[in-house]
């Protein structure tokens, strides 16, 4: 039996022929593509810039706030301290009160124990009372007025009577009698000392 031969024929491809196509219809879709895109460039640059100017507002905005809201709070610290300040004097203002009642009751007990006898057993009950004041009134910082024998000062010393001063004893508007004790508390006076002065003539 014979075998077939198989034979290859070499076979020539005929080279393909580039199409040429008319590039018209291609160069205006580019250049409508381009167009778009540089539109849509444009509305997102004026996007942003509205996002920009919007966010600039809402800044400005948010800043007034806060300095309305500080502005406030300060106001509020102030307001605060204002009325601490009020409570506080018109506390201060109430104890002061409060002090020179009590001195009148230490005058009605100092006269009482000038025209009390000593021997008499209230005496001593009235001399621990007017004591017990005292100490009460020392306690709060009050104390007496200095006055008889000092120059006379009116911030301390409220005058009641002049009389001549006596010739090589007494300087010209000098304390030489008290008729009511003054008090005062630190440098504020509770009450003046009423006094006589000496004048020279």
């Amino acid at each position: 039996m014979m075998k077939e031969k198989k034979i290859r024929i070499p076979v020539k491809r005929e080279e393909e022929e580039t199409e040429i196509v008319d590039e018209g219809p291609v160069a205006e879709e580019e250049a409508q593509v381009v167009e778009a895109a540089q539109q849509a460039a444009e509305e997102a640059q004026a996007a942003q810039a509205e996002a920009e100017a919007e966010r600039d507002r809402l800044a400005a905005e948010r800043d007034d706030w806060r300095d309305k809201a500080l502005r406030l709070q300060a106001e509020m610290i102030n307001f605060r301290k204002r009325q601490e300040r009020h409570a506080e004097n018109r506390i201060e203002s109430e104890r002061e009160r409060l002090l020179r009642a009590m001195l009148e009751v230490a005058d009605n007990l100092e006269k009482a124990l000038a025209n009390a006898d000593r021997d008499d057993p209230l005496y001593r009950g009235v001399k621990i009372t007017y004591d017990g004041l005292l100490n009460f009134l020392r306690q709060e910082g009050v104390e007496a007025i200095e006055a008889e024998g000092r120059p006379f000062d009116p911030n301390w010393h409220e005058a009641v009577a002049k009389v001549p001063a006596q010739e090589g004893h007494e300087a010209d508007e000098t304390v030489v009698a008290v008729e009511r004790k003054g008090y005062r508390r630190g440098e504020k006076v509770l009450r003046p000392a009423r006094v006589v002065v000496s004048v020279k003539s």
